[in-house]
């Protein structure tokens, strides 16, 4: 109840009962100045509801403010295979795009061969698959004056050189200061030689939260 509206209420119960008891009905005033009381107490005990109400919604607002932002980020990088107190290791497999481009087909092939032929410590070739899985230290460059993508990450060979790009939606995924190895896999289709890669980051703990790009 309002506090004019209390006012108002008990003061016409007061004056009720103050009339009743000058025409000597004394029974009358006493009930009536009872449930005068009584509006007063129900209104007061509302009144400090109500107030305690208000203050747990704004305790509860201030600590939602104050929460880590990382709790709500959410992460879209690749499978985490191990988190420990340390590091993060994971891991993703991409498709390689451009190998069609600046004589990449080439490179392909001679990979291709390179594991089929020598079984080195470079790789090796998958007789059930047809597949040469390379394990050849690849590096991942950024190429920030790229004129078609300012985000491309190349994928350089080795021996042969750059031999593609990571997808263009997928480079935020890659951050090439962690990446620990990588395995190349070329496949020789009807036209072309085509290629995916699997990339294993191993980034610090203090790294992985919040400060990388796999949040949002």
């Amino acid at each position: 109840m309002e506090n004019k509206d209390l006012v108002i209420t008990t003061g016409t119960i007061f004056l009720a009962a103050l009339v009743a008891f000058l025409l000597n009905h004394h029974t009358i005033s006493v009930v009536l100045i009872v449930v005068a009381v009584l509006a007063m107490i129900g209104s007061l005990v509302e009144r400090k509801t109500e107030g305690a109400t208000e203050n747990n919604q704004l305790e509860r607002h201030d600590k939602d403010i104050s929460k880590p932002l990382e709790k709500d980020r959410k992460y879209h990088g690749p499978s985490i295979m191990k988190n420990n107190n340390k590091k993060v290791v994971t891991r993703k497999e991409y498709k390689v795009s451009g190998v069609t481009y600046d004589g990449r087909q080439e490179k392909l092939s001679a990979i291709y061969k390179r594991c089929q032929d020598d079984h080195d410590r470079f790789g090796y070739f998958d007789e059930k698959s047809h597949e040469a899985i390379s394990s050849a230290y690849h590096t991942f460059v950024p190429e920030p004056d790229n004129e078609y993508d300012k985000n491309a990450i190349a994928i350089v060979d080795p021996i042969e050189g750059q031999i593609g790009y990571i997808p263009k939606k997928k480079t935020r995924e890659i951050m090439p200061e962690y990446v620990s190895k990588s395995y190349l896999s070329v496949k020789k289709g009807e036209d072309f030689y085509y290629a995916t890669v699997e990339v294993w980051h191993e980034v610090p703990k203090s790294v992985f939260n919040g400060k990388n790009k796999w949040f949002d």
